[in-house]
């Protein structure tokens, strides 16, 4: 079972690709051109890694000012003016960590991460077994 939901070749700025042949038919199609001639399939490489990205997991590491920001407002409107600010007790960050979870297990991450699996395809493979119509221009 994959771990991986988007794929790219080399560094893309943006991962769009959920299937690992379409990141491959998008990178190849950039070679593709009518008429191609013996130099530009030459310039096709003759294999290609594609990187696997899984989304990222918030822990409540990323968000520490959660319970911190609570007790800011609450000192600013309710606190004593010229005393100290109310602190966090157990009780407090105990409930600070369940909100969390609670948010988290609704939150789906935009900000993705390598998930450590890498497919290598050999181009002239992947294009006799996917798009063959491409081979009917080649020289």
């Amino acid at each position: 079972m994959s771990d991986s939901i988007f794929w790219a070749i080399e560094d893309e700025e943006e991962l769009a690709h959920t299937d690992l042949d379409d990141a491959v038919s998008e990178y190849l199609d950039g070679f593709m051109s009518p008429k191609m001639t013996q130099d530009d399939w030459d310039a096709i490489p003759e294999t290609v890694e594609v990187l696997g990205y899984k989304r990222m997991e918030p822990t409540a590491m990323d968000c520490p000012e959660v319970l911190d920001g609570i007790l800011y407002t609450l000192n600013e409107t309710f606190g004593d003016p010229n005393g100290d600010d109310t602190k966090a007790t157990p009780a407090m960050k105990a409930a600070e960590q369940e909100f969390f979870k609670k948010i988290v297990a609704e939150y789906e991450s935009w900000a993705c991460e390598p998930s450590g699996e890498k497919k290598t395809i050999n181009c002239l493979d992947w294009i006799k077994e996917n798009m063959p119509e491409w081979l009917t221009e080649k020289p």
